[in-house]
């Protein structure tokens, strides 16, 4: 991955887990430059498809029925403001991105953006994957393992469970924490 290019945290909540079936109900996203400096955000529910239940284990989490999502913006429109506000040219990053970039991917294949998307750096950075590899070399405790125990960890606030805009936001606080425990050990090293 090209690490000069700007990075979009993003985050989708969904009504299921199933790629396939299921369908993207809130998108948020985060656009940091090479200086981890805040360029945009992005927030907004997505309507689904009277055809789509939103099921109860995603309801629970994030609260929504389809009724609340009745008048809310079609995939389309919210595409075409998502690439009006935060462009193409950076790569992914967020907790467990590979959840997230299908969602995105589907929603653009749907709704003919696909070209957009293609524009996008295909290298994504998974959060998830920084804290596991902190973990495994013992710079993290073992038991930090879900974005909650980040949070307390790095005693970040949070607020609203399941909310895309604050998970992406929540994904660029803890890469900005995992990278400094990086450099961290880096000088502890070198200073030997």
């Amino acid at each position: 991955m090209n690490m000069m290019n700007n990075i979009c945290f993003i985050d989708f909540e969904t009504s299921g887990t199933n790629v396939f079936y299921d369908e993207p109900i809130e998108l948020g996203g985060v656009l940091i430059d090479k200086n981890r400096n805040v360029i945009n955000t992005f927030f907004s529910k997505i309507q689904i498809p009277q055809n789509i239940i939103i099921s109860k284990s995603a309801s629970k989490i994030h609260k929504y029925e389809n009724n609340d999502l009745k008048n809310e913006p079609n995939g389309g429109i919210v595409l075409n403001n998502f690439f009006m506000t935060m462009g193409t040219n950076y790569c992914f990053g967020g907790w467990n991105i590979s959840f997230d970039v299908p969602y995105l991917r589907k929603l653009c294949y749907n709704y003919k953006r696909m070209e957009d998307f293609d524009r996008i750096d295909y290298h994504h950075l998974d959060i998830q994957s920084l804290v596991k590899l902190a973990v495994y070399l013992e710079l993290l405790p073992k038991n930090i393992d879900t974005l909650d125990k980040c949070c307390e960890h790095f005693r970040i606030n949070r607020n609203i469970k399941h909310n895309a805009l604050e998970d992406a936001q929540i994904a660029f606080q803890v890469f900005k924490k995992v990278l400094d425990v990086f450099e961290k050990s880096k000088k502890q090293i070198y200073s030997v």
